[in-house]
C-alpha cells in the first residue's frame, strides 16, 4: 500500500506545482508539503487504511480543488486587476483559544449586516472574484427553476456537517473562519485534522515565530483572498472574522493592516484546552482510529492551546486599548448582549435599538441550545496540576480558579 500511496503522492505534489507555480496569487508551501509526505508515508505506525484515504483525499480533493482555485485566481488576475485596491478599513478580528465562544460572538455581531460583513462557509472554500459572482448567478439560476441544485447541497451539508451537530454546527450558508484560506496555502496547523504528522504542523501553531519574509508572502496572499471577497459584492463594509488558529497570528494581522481591531475572548484553561483536544480529534476517529485520545498525538493540541494563551497574553500588550478589548468567556454566556455592547463602546460603535432587538432574539433562540460536546482532562491524559505547572502566570493575570471540579470538566 505504501509504495502505491507514495507513488499517488508524488504525482499530486507534481500535479500541485505544475497548476499553482506560475499563478502569482495563489501560493502553497511546498517545503509543508513535502514534510506531510514524509511523515505520512515514511512512518511505521500508520495504517494502510489511513494512507489510503490521504492518497484519495489529495487525488480526489485537493489536486482539484487547487487547480480550479489556482485557475480562477489567474483569471482574477487578467479580469479584476484593481482586486488589491478595494478599500478594507478597520477590519475586525475575534481571536481565542479554541472552544472559547468565538463562533457565538462572530455570528452576533454578524446580525450588524449595516455594518459588518462576515464570510460565509462557501466564500472560504472558493476565494476568487469569478468564483463569488459565478456561484451567485448559478444560485440565482437555481431559483428560478424551482432550487434542486439547493436541494442537492441541503442533503450534502446532512452528510458533511451532521457529525458536528451540537459540537460547532456548519453549514455552507453558516457564518464562519477563514482558516480554509490558510489551509489551502499549507501553513495552517488545523490541517492536522486531516493530515495527522504533528512534526510537521505543531511548528506553526505560532505563526508569527515563522520568518519574515514568509509571513509577508502568506499575508499578502491572505490580503488578496479577502479583497477578492468584498471586491466579489462591491462590499464597503468592516470585515469582520473569527479564527481561533488567528491566536498565533495577531502580529502578523497588525502588520498587514495597521487600524485592525481585535477581540480576545478569555476562558479558563480547564475547560478550554480539553475541549480544544475533543473536538479537533474528531476527524482521527475516521481516519485513524488506534490514536488514543490520551497519547502524545493528541495532545499536541494541547500543546497548541498552550502557546496560544501565552502568546495572546504577551501580544495584547503591544496593542492600544482603543483597538484592543479581552471579554470573558463566562461574561459572553451569561450575558451576550451586554458584551457585545462593551465591545462597541470600546471601539466607539454605535448600537442601535433595531440591532440589540436582533441580538435579544438571537440569544433567545440560543437559550435553548445544548450542547452535546463532553469531554475532560483526564481522557487526554492530562491534570489541573500540569496545565497549572506550564500556565500559572496566565492564571494568577487573569484570577483563574486553581480549583478543579465537576464544573470545569461539563459541556459547555
Amino acid at each position: 500500500m505504501q509504495p502505491i500511496a507514495s507513488v499517488i503522492n508524488g504525482a499530486c505534489h507534481a500535479s500541485l506545482r505544475c497548476i499553482v507555480g506560475e499563478t502569482p496569487l495563489m501560493f502553497v508551501d511546498f517545503h509543508n508539503y513535502r514534510r506531510l509526505l514524509r511523515g505520512a508515508l515514511r512512518g511505521n505506525d500508520f495504517s494502510a487504511r489511513y494512507v489510503a484515504l490521504l492518497s484519495v483525499l489529495l487525488a480526489g480533493v485537493v489536486v482539484p480543488a487547487t487547480a480550479l482555485n489556482a485557475a480562477l485566481m489567474k483569471l482574477d488576475s487578467m479580469v479584476y486587476p484593481r482586486v488589491k485596491q478595494h478599500p478594507m478599513q478597520s477590519p475586525v478580528f475575534i481571536v481565542a483559544n479554541p472552544r472559547s465562544g468565538t463562533t457565538y460572538l462572530h455570528r452576533l455581531m454578524a446580525l450588524d449586516e449595516e455594518r459588518f460583513t462576515a464570510m460565509r462557509l462557501w466564500h472560504t472554500m472558493f476565494p476568487s472574484v469569478s468564483a463569488h459572482r459565478g456561484l451567485r448567478a448559478i444560485w440565482r439560476a437555481d431559483q428560478t427553476f424551482g432550487a434542486p441544485l439547493t436541494r442537492m447541497m441541503r442533503r450534502l451539508e446532512r452528510v458533511a456537517f451532521g457529525g458536528w451537530d451540537g459540537v460547532h454546527d456548519m453549514g455552507f450558508e453558516r457564518t464562519e473562519e477563514d482558516e480554509s484560506f490558510f489551509v489551502m496555502m499549507n501553513v495552517s496547523a488545523s490541517a492536522m485534522l486531516t493530515y495527522i504528522v504533528p512534526q510537521a504542523f505543531e511548528r506553526l501553531g505560532i505563526f508569527d515565530n515563522m520568518p519574515a519574509e514568509w509571513r509577508a508572502r502568506v499575508m499578502d496572499n491572505y490580503d488578496t483572498f479577502v479583497r477578492s471577497y468584498l471586491y466579489a459584492g462591491d462590499d464597503r463594509r468592516t470585515y469582520l472574522c473569527k479564527n481561533v488558529f488567528s491566536s498565533g497570528r495577531v502580529r502578523s494581522l497588525r502588520e498587514q493592516y495597521p487600524d485592525a481591531r481585535f477581540i480576545q475572548i478569555v476562558r479558563h484553561p480547564y475547560e478550554a484546552i480539553p475541549s480544544f483536544c475533543s473536538m479537533f480529534s474528531m476527524p482521527w476517529r475516521l481516519l485513524r482510529p488506534e490514536i488514543a485520545p490520551d497519547s502524545d498525538t493528541t495532545r499536541t493540541w494541547a500543546r497548541i492551546a498552550t502557546s496560544f494563551y501565552r502568546h495572546l497574553h504577551a501580544v495584547q500588550a503591544e496593542l492600544p486599548p482603543e483597538r484592543f478589548i479581552s471579554v470573558r468567556y463566562d461574561d459572553l454566556m451569561r450575558w451576550p448582549v451586554e458584551t457585545v455592547e462593551s465591545v462597541y463602546q470600546r471601539f466607539g460603535l454605535l448600537m442601535t435599538r433595531e440591532l440589540r432587538e436582533r441580538l435579544q432574539q438571537e440569544v433567545m433562540h440560543r437559550s435553548a441550545f445544548e450542547s452535546r460536546h463532553t469531554y475532560s482532562l483526564e481522557t487526554f491524559g492530562l491534570s489541573a496540576v500540569q496545565i497549572q505547572e506550564e500556565l500559572g502566570d496566565i492564571f494568577d493575570a487573569y484570577g483563574f480558579s486553581r480549583e478543579y471540579s465537576d464544573l470545569h470538566s461539563a459541556a459547555q
